[in-house]
């Protein structure tokens, strides 16, 4: 009788409550075994989940008891017996937890009064389901190279977009390479790829000026066509001044006057020394002279 007394305790034991709503996970359901429920928990909600079991003592004396899940050991929230029956409650900080399915393991260790050798200890099973539908806080933010991720977890909660680039060509120029610059229109990152190499100037020569005998010149030099960059500056050429040449002077006569001798230049004719006016020389009377004599009926 003893050992069918046993066995149907044994059967009868382990009856468990598998209820959760929101953050209220304290609820008993009499006669649902301890192994048919899941407790749901939201990490980024609440931290801590609470397991309850029922089981049948059915008269016996209760020598222990206790819950583990994830190698932990639950707190003890509440104890309840009525008659043939033993409730427990266990609460786990779930907080370092990841995301995933734990078992948790409850036992109750029972003695019987009348006799030692049937003391024994029952266990049963229920499921802890830890999710997160991250509410909580987050970490970093959403740009286009990083990710937000949920505080609670480490789930990425917002992958980061990836740039978004509108290309430019930039031509070469002479002196600098050409290349094409990529933009991002959202964060302003950028950087630039397909060189173009530099295109070297196009020297042209420029119009060299001769120098005069009052003016300077200038050497020919030279300078790019395309950008106007000056290659061989132009130099300047001293004037060669002038080349004296005398003008002859012109004597005076008795009615014309005459010039005094002078100079000018033989490159370009400026008069270097005027010509002065010599004034005419005027008549210089002298004694009369007789070139034919008078005869008695001639004059001379």
């Amino acid at each position: 009788m003893k050992t069918k007394r046993l066995l149907s305790l044994i059967l009868s034991v382990c009856i468990f409550v598998s209820c959760f709503a929101g953050m209220q996970i304290n609820s008993y359901a009499y006669g649902v075994a301890f192994n048919s429920g899941t407790y749901t928990v939201d990490k980024s909600v609440s931290s801590t989940v609470a397991v309850s079991g029922l089981w049948v003592t059915d008269g016996w004396g209760v020598s222990g008891y206790g819950c583990k899940c994830n190698g932990v050991s639950g707190t003890q929230t509440a104890t309840a017996s009525s008659g043939n029956t033993f409730a427990l409650e266990f609460t786990f900080d779930i907080s370092s937890w990841d995301v995933g399915s734990y078992q948790a393991e409850g036992y109750l260790s029972l003695y019987n009064p009348s006799n030692a050798l049937l003391n024994g200890t029952t266990r049963g099973y229920t499921t802890i389901e830890v999710t997160c539908g991250h509410n909580g806080a987050k970490t970093g933010s959403q740009t286009c190279t990083t990710s937000e991720s949920c505080a609670v977890c480490g789930a990425v909660t917002a992958a980061a977009t990836g740039h978004s680039y509108s290309s430019k060509v930039v031509a070469p120029t002479c002196l600098s390479q050409g290349y094409t610059e990529y933009t991002c229109s959202v964060c302003g990152d950028s950087y630039k790829d397909n060189y173009v190499a530099i295109s070297g100037h196009t020297e042209v020569t420029g119009n060299a000026v001769s120098p005069t005998c009052t003016q300077t010149g200038l050497t020919a030099g030279s300078k790019c066509s395309v950008c106007g960059t000056v290659i061989a500056a132009q130099e300047v050429i001293p004037a060669t001044g002038h080349t004296a040449v005398e003008i002859p002077a012109v004597a005076p006569t008795c009615t014309a006057t005459g010039l005094t001798a002078g100079s000018k230049c033989s490159v370009c004719n400026e008069v270097l020394v005027a010509q002065e006016v010599v004034d005419a020389l005027g008549h210089t009377a002298g004694e009369w002279v007789v070139v034919t004599p008078a005869t008695c009926v001639d004059n001379g």
